[in-house]
């Protein structure tokens, strides 16, 4: 029966190795940041547009409001 001889890895082979593993690693984490960031910003983005929509339809309604009420007061004063 043959005996198979296993191939074995260098030292310098491992470390080129562990050196590439070692920066898709970094490049994988840096792209989970980044993507993290721009999730965080594009939230913050609907936030404010929310917010700003929200402000304005406060707006119309009160000017909405105020003219009623200003009517209403011509409509007194004319009587």
């Amino acid at each position: 029966m043959k005996m198979q001889v296993a191939a074995s890895t260098t030292a310098q082979q491992r470390e080129e190795s562990f050196k590439k593993w070692l920066e898709r690693k970094r490049m994988q984490t840096e792209r989970r940041k980044a993507e993290e960031i721009m999730r965080q910003y594009r939230t913050n983005e609907r936030l404010e547009l929310e917010n700003k929509k929200r402000q304005r339809d406060k707006e119309e309604k009160l000017a909405e409001w105020i003219k009623k009420k200003e009517e209403e007061m011509k409509c007194m004063f004319a009587t």
